[in-house]
């Protein structure tokens, strides 16, 4: 029977060429999976190398042919029981699945594992066990490489050199153990530092070879759609900005600075404006929530579908009635203070380039939308004006700019905090409303939107599907423990990133990708993960709370660093200004989160760590530094310096451990001292002369010794008197015997010359 180290020596490598393999495809379907998935995976090929060699190593062929093909039915059959099983619970066939990026459907993955592994490690297997055939096991390699391309994804930088790198040491390490070869592989010292060389030189070359950027055929020739006049550019530009199912969170991408328009208002500070708000999160992404709703209200709707919700003006005239009617006055000041400092606020927006917002980003809580047409805003009377959709409402329309009317975010806050409310409370005054709709004094209108506001509030999903560790629910209830309203359990969450000492990093590209790496393991990543995480810890904790995409005005300009640049400007006396002016590009593009909070509405919470302003209105050029460079190739660097220390350990070890040891003889017992310096002295001339001196008496060793020009005649006695004749040696000859002993270790064991002449 092989030895275990013989089994090692066949099998490792094609083995860890294959999970490398799987595990890459996995990666490709299920981010979150990738390690148990990987791991059974990995069982199966071991299971399969094994059985198979076993079977092709029996006398009678046909029967083992017969039992493999057994086996290789009852694994297609469970996997075709599982895509069929799959198709009936999801609808999604398997080839819309195999190419979908958004598509999840879990048998369909466990099949590709269970069916689809066995038949590629049966072949990974004959290729380089039974018949060693590089092209063949080549074709295997190209598989997953296929798979990304048909999906247009993008391998990650890790796999690409695991499967290169083993796929290469395959080549090396196989042909010369193929049965057929005659060649012996010896394992040892040399032959480690070998690999550990050849390794640093395949991952040096992908480090210092850039990754080409690729066109696509379209891309190349999509001037041929200018030329004939198939699209103009506000169609690109429509179909650019149309609603996409899905969110995923992109790291390592830089924006080009592009700048897309200019904000003007009459608030001090940053301004976030939002595209689009998601319903659930699921395979590492945010999803509109279609398929799991009828309608997702909460989120980006048409207007016609949009059930309103109570903006803040009309929550606090319900709160302001239900404290007036209980006498209490301290919330009534607070109210009152409130509709005194946050006045409305009023933006604008100007594009600077020649495009047409099919979606109009819009600050959270707009009141009023207002239309411009050809260089000028109209006034209130015009049509086209009052929006109650909670920020939700987006509209299709053809203009160049607009203005918008909506409540102070800072201001809603600090109100929200000094009512120190919970949605429980809330949902009390709301009922103590309806019950009291036909008493005098109370406003049938108002009864109508409490109503609408209560059916809204309802309806919010709180992350009935969302996937995620449970590790994050119990994170967000340690943060949020002791926090009495909602509005503390928000902003415990918000401020917990930074406390924790969390990094904003875009040029980061984590190893793993789901949200549970960034907040546990990383802790570095960009908006969309703080905006992710802070999202699903709220909901875990009862809070109603939406992932949000958008931008975030934060980078100031002058009136006079604009003049000239916004040709459709006009100065309407009619619509008022303010003095704030922000330019917006595409490094401004921002994920943030929003909370439902009692008698306020949605409040806008930025759980990104604070810093991430500078970092993203920096010019494009500045984002090249020596940080960055780490970073975008901190795989290659971090495999490097394992290499490199492994060199290192292996280089150093011999002199590390030799000191060691002296240093140990020189201090232990003397007769303990004798013994551990002859022994070794002996099993190094057995390995160094490849003989086994096991059964040489001392006097034979000292003879063998005299061979090679080396004496150890007073190492070798005083072994004797300390071993057999149980003296304790004196010190002078534990220093000899210690001097002899260095010498031996020093000697280079050639044989001594003879001399036959005398």
């Amino acid at each position: 029977m092989k030895s275990l180290k013989d089994i090692l020596s066949r099998f490792l490598l094609p083995l860890l060429l294959g999970v490398a393999i799987m595990s890459s495809i996995i990666y490709d379907y299920r981010t979150t999976s990738v390690v148990p998935l990987t791991v059974l995976s990995a069982a199966e090929g071991l299971v399969s190398f094994v059985l198979l060699d076993i079977l092709y190593k029996r006398k009678h062929k046909f029967l083992s042919g017969c039992v493999y093909l057994l086996l290789l039915f009852a694994a297609v059959f469970v996997s075709f029981n599982m895509v069929f099983s799959g198709y009936n619970t999801s609808g999604v066939s398997f080839n819309t699945w195999f190419y979908s990026v958004t598509d999840y459907v879990p048998l369909y993955l466990y099949a590709l594992v269970f069916g689809g592994g066995f038949l590629f490690y049966s072949a990974l297997y004959y290729f380089t066990q039974v018949r060693y055939r590089g092209l063949f096991t080549l074709l295997l390699v190209i598989f997953p490489f296929a798979i990304y391309a048909k999906r247009l994804d993008t391998m990650l930088d890790g796999y690409l050199a695991a499967i290169l790198l083993l796929y290469l040491l395959v080549m090396v390490h196989n042909r010369q153990t193929a049965a057929d070869s005659g060649i012996v592989v010896v394992p040892n010292k040399a032959y480690i530092v070998s690999i550990l060389a050849f390794t640093a030189a395949v991952v040096g070359v992908l480090f210092i070879v850039p990754k080409p950027e690729i066109e696509s055929v379209q891309e190349r020739d999509a001037s041929v759609f200018e030329r004939f006049g198939l699209f103009s550019q506000q169609e690109v530009v429509e179909t650019l900005n149309e609603f996409q199912d899905s969110s995923a969170r992109h790291h390592g991408e830089f924006p080009t600075g592009q700048e897309l328009f200019v904000v003007n208002t009459t608030q001090d500070g940053y301004v976030y404006l939002k595209n689009q708000s998601y319903s659930y999160f699921a395979d590492n992404n945010w999803h509109y929530g279609t398929d799991k709703y009828e309608e997702a209200d909460y989120v980006w709707s048409e207007p016609e579908t949009t059930v309103p919700g109570l903006l803040p003006d009309r929550k606090l005239e319900l709160l302001y009635t239900y404290a007036k009617y209980n006498e209490d006055k301290e919330t009534m000041k607070l109210i009152d203070d409130y509709r005194q400092s946050s006045e409305n606020k009023f933006l604008t927006v100007y594009p600077v380039a020649d495009i047409r917002f099919s979606y109009l980003p819009l600050p959270e809580n707009t009141l009023r939308v207002f239309m411009g047409y050809g260089g000028e805003i109209f006034p209130d009377n015009v049509q086209n004006g009052n929006v109650y959709c909670n920020g939700e409402w987006q509209m299709r329309n053809d203009t160049y700019q607009y203005k918008a009317e909506y409540a102070d975010n800072d201001k809603v806050r600090e109100l929200a905090e000094k009512l120190d409310m919970t949605s429980a409370d809330w949902d009390y005054i709301m009922n103590w409303y309806l019950e009291r709709r036909n008493d005098e004094g109370f406003s049938r209108q108002l009864y109508s939107d409490v109503n609408s506001d209560k059916s809204f509030s309802d309806e919010i999903d709180s992350g009935e599907y969302d996937e995620y560790d449970d590790s994050i629910r119990q994170l967000a209830q340690q943060i949020t423990q002791g926090c009495d309203s909602d509005y503390e359990k928000a902003a415990a969450l918000e401020s917990y990133f930074e406390q924790a000492g969390f990094t904003y990093d875009m040029t980061y590209v984590p190893d793993d990708e789901s949200i549970e790496y960034f907040i546990f393991e990383s802790k570095t990543g960009i908006c969309s993960d703080f905006a992710t995480a802070m999202t699903l810890m709220a909901r875990s904790v009862g809070l109603k709370a939406r992932y949000c995409e958008g931008y975030i005005a934060s980078n100031p300009v002058t009136s006079e660093q604009l003049r000239g640049r916004l040709p459709y400007l006009t100065y309407n006396p009619d619509v008022p200004f303010g003095e704030s002016w922000y330019m917006v590009t595409d490094s401004n593009a921002h994920a943030f989160v929003e909370v439902y909070l009692p008698a306020v509405g949605w409040v806008v919470f930025e759980p990104t760590v604070p810093g991430f302003e500078e970092i993203m209105n920096a010019p494009p050029e500045e984002n090249g530094n020596a940080f960055s460079f780490l970073t975008q190739y901190g795989f290659y660097i971090r495999v490097g310096m394992v290499l490199a220390a492994a060199i290192i350990l292996l280089v150093l070890y011999r002199p590390v451990s030799e000191g060691a040891f002296r240093l140990y003889v020189r201090k232990c017992d003397a007769a303990k001292a004798i013994c551990l310096m002859y022994k070794r002295t002996v099993k190094r001339f057995a390995k160094k002369t490849d003989t086994d001196l096991s059964a040489y008496t001392v006097m034979q060793v000292c003879t063998f010794a005299q061979e090679y020009g080396i004496d150890i005649d007073v190492l070798a006695n005083v072994f004797e008197e300390t071993f057999y004749g149980k003296l304790t040696p004196e010190e002078t000859k534990r220093s000899a015997a210690y001097e002899q002993y260095k010498t031996a270790r020093k000697a280079k064991l050639k044989k001594a010359a003879i001399d036959s002449g005398q």
